[in-house]
C-alpha cells in the first residue's frame, strides 16, 4: 500500500501534547519512543491510497477534501 499526503507541521504544543495523549491512549507501549527527545509530532494530511493485489491488480482511492 503506498499512502500520499502533503506534511503539516505541528507549530502549537498543546496540539502537540494531545496528539501525544491519545497515541498514549491507544499504544502505551509507544511512551519511551514518544519521550525521546529527538521525537516530533507531525501531521500527514492524506490525499490518496493505492492497493497493489499482485503483479497486475491496483486499486487507487483519492480522498476529498
Amino acid at each position: 500500500m503506498t499512502v500520499s499526503g502533503t506534511f503539516e507541521r505541528l507549530g502549537d504544543n498543546q496540539k502537540k501534547m494531545q496528539v501525544k495523549a491519545r497515541l498514549l491512549g491507544r499504544h502505551p507501549h509507544l511512551k519511551e519512543f514518544l519521550d525521546h527527545p529527538d521525537a516530533e509530532v507531525i501531521c500527514i494530511k492524506i490525499r490518496s491510497f493505492l492497493l497493489l493485489d499482485g503483479l497486475t491488480n491496483a486499486h487507487f482511492e483519492e480522498v476529498p477534501e
